[in-house]
């Protein structure tokens, strides 16, 4: 491969893969999207399907989202104090953990594994 050619393919996957910040951005834009459509549910729904055995990991992901669905009525300090019961540090630590974690599981087959079967989604 000339240089020329791995640079553009290295643009092309910067530009086309999933990094911790759109993972992030992609979830708060799910929850507080209304009405919803089917991208937004498959979107919400990236947590259960990449994180089945961390519970910590997921559950710092559904508090960004709550705080993203209705900051007034979910401030993510008082999310993050009332309902994790951690420090903000840990919070966010967990929260960046799992959407690394998110990315990558969409960046090794190309999300595949995070989609549902076509048949719940036509549904």
């Amino acid at each position: 491969m000339t240089p020329e050619a791995a640079q553009r393919r290295a643009q092309f996957t910067a530009e086309r893969s999933w990094t911790t910040e759109r993972v992030a951005d992609a979830i708060r834009v799910a929850w507080s999207a209304r009405p919803r459509t089917s991208e937004h549910t498959t979107i919400m729904m990236w947590p259960a399907l990449a994180l089945p055995i961390q519970p910590e990991l997921r559950t710092a992901i559904h508090m960004m989202g709550l705080n993203a669905q209705a900051p007034g009525d979910y401030p993510i300090t008082l999310l993050v104090r009332e309902r994790l019961h951690v420090s903000f540090t840990t919070y966010e630590r967990r929260r960046d953990r799992g959407c690394e974690l998110i990315a990558a599981r969409l960046n090794e087959d190309g999300g595949c594994a995070l989609l549902p079967d076509q048949d719940y989604v036509a549904a």
